[in-house]
Parts: structure tokens; sequence; C-alpha cells
């Protein structure tokens, strides 16, 4: 499965949800090959990784509605992940710590399709995520 079918998935055909992570997931991608500077970014891509920023997420339905819930989670993610960069000694952790954001994707599926939901939705994307290159 390919990243935006995981979200589809964990989203049960919620729009606004799916369109708040794949959001949140391109802004990370951008901010990503910023700091690691393997990919060369052309300003288009880092213009619409800021409108993502600041005008489309802050403004998705879903994301106000569950904003309680969903900006912690956004927050930890997004600690996790830079701390993930000072993580050099310990390749697997630092792996580990960089897709923190799939819990971001569990809590969403929480939200859409309740508990048993959600833990397949973590299992399954753990289990992807862990493995990815």
């Amino acid at each position: 499965m390919t990243g935006p079918e995981l979200i589809r998935a964990a989203v049960k055909g919620n729009l606004a949800a799916e369109r708040f992570l794949i959001d949140v997931w391109h802004a990370a991608a951008v901010w990503d090959d910023c700091i690691d500077q393997d990919k060369v970014l052309e300003p288009k891509e880092v213009n619409k990784a800021f409108w993502e920023l600041f005008a489309t997420i802050p403004s998705n339905a879903f994301y106000r509605e569950n904003f309680a819930d969903l900006f912690p989670l956004v927050k930890n993610a997004a600690l996790t992940w830079m701390a993930s960069n000072e993580v050099t000694e310990q390749p697997v952790l630092a792996k580990t710590m960089a897709r923190h954001y799939v819990n971001l994707i569990v809590a969403c599926a929480l939200i859409c399709g309740g508990v048993n939901h959600a833990v397949e939705t973590a299992r399954v994307n753990w289990l992807i995520f862990f493995e990815e290159e």
C-alpha cells in the first residue's frame, strides 16, 4: 500500500481527515528534504509546503474539530522527528523516532473508525513504516 492508500484506509472515507494527513505528510517530507539535503527542492514545492502549514492545515475542518486531540500529537511528532536527526549513533532508534507521525494517523483512525479500527491501523502502519528504507 502507498502512503495515500494507508491514509485513506485509516480515515474511512473522511475527505477532510484524508486531506489533513496528506498535507501534514507532504509538509513533513519537504521539511525532511530541507534538513537532510538529499533532494533538490524546487521553490514551488517549498511554497506549497508553507502554504499547507500556514493556510490549508489550520483551516482544515477535521483538524479544527479535533484540534484538542490532534495538536499535541502534531507537536510531539515534530519534536520526536527533530530529535531523531540527532540520534545518529543508533539508526534503528532514529528511524523509529522519525516515524512517530504514525501516531497521528492512528489518532485520526480512532476518531474516524473507533478503537478496533485504530488498533488495526496502528498494527498495519507500524509494520509498514518500520520496514521502509
